[in-house]
C-alpha cells in the first residue's frame, strides 16, 4: 500500500504540558490578546457607525497595551513571543486602529482622498513600533 506521509511517532520529548504552564506565565499574554481584541472590536465598532463606543475601545486597548509590558516585568514573565505579540498589539492598536476608526467617522467622505490619508498615516504609526523586531530578526550571526 503506498502512502504519501510517513507514520508520525511522537518523540515524547514536546513542550510542557498545559497543566504545567502557570498562570504567572499566561497572565501578560492574556492581557495583550485582549488588547488585540479591544482594538479590533473597535474598528468593528467604528464600521457599524458606533464612534463613541469605537473610541472608548481603541482607549481600552491602549490602556491594555500599555499595562501588559509592565505585568510581565513585575511577574518575571518576560519572553520572545510575548515581545513579538506586543509588537503585533502596537501595530493594530496605535496604527491600525485609531486610522479605520479616523477613516470610517470622517475621511470616508472624502473618497479615495481619504483613503489614502488614512492609509499615509496609519503607515506612519506602524513602522516604529515593528522595527526593532525585524531588526532582531535580520541580524546576521556574526563570523567567529
Amino acid at each position: 500500500m503506498f502512502r504519501l506521509f510517513q507514520r508520525f511517532e511522537p518523540h515524547g520529548h514536546g513542550g510542557p504540558r498545559i497543566r504545567e504552564i502557570s498562570l504567572r506565565l499566561v497572565l501578560p499574554n492574556l492581557i495583550t490578546v485582549l488588547a488585540i481584541c479591544a482594538g479590533l472590536s473597535g474598528i468593528r465598532l467604528a464600521f457599524e457607525g458606533r464612534f463613541e463606543t469605537a473610541v472608548v475601545m481603541v482607549l481600552i486597548a491602549a490602556f491594555l497595551d500599555g499595562i501588559d509590558g509592565r505585568v510581565a516585568r513585575m511577574l518575571k514573565a518576560t519572553s520572545k513571543f510575548g515581545a513579538q505579540m506586543d509588537s503585533l498589539a502596537d501595530i493594530v492598536n496605535f496604527g491600525v486602529a485609531p486610522g479605520l476608526v479616523l477613516y470610517a467617522f470622517l475621511l470616508d467622505r472624502a473618497g479615495s482622498p481619504g483613503w489614502i490619508a488614512a492609509t499615509c498615516s496609519t503607515r506612519k504609526r506602524t513602522g516604529r513600533p515593528g522595527r526593532p523586531n525585524i531588526s532582531w530578526a535580520c541580524r546576521r550571526p556574526r563570523a567567529p
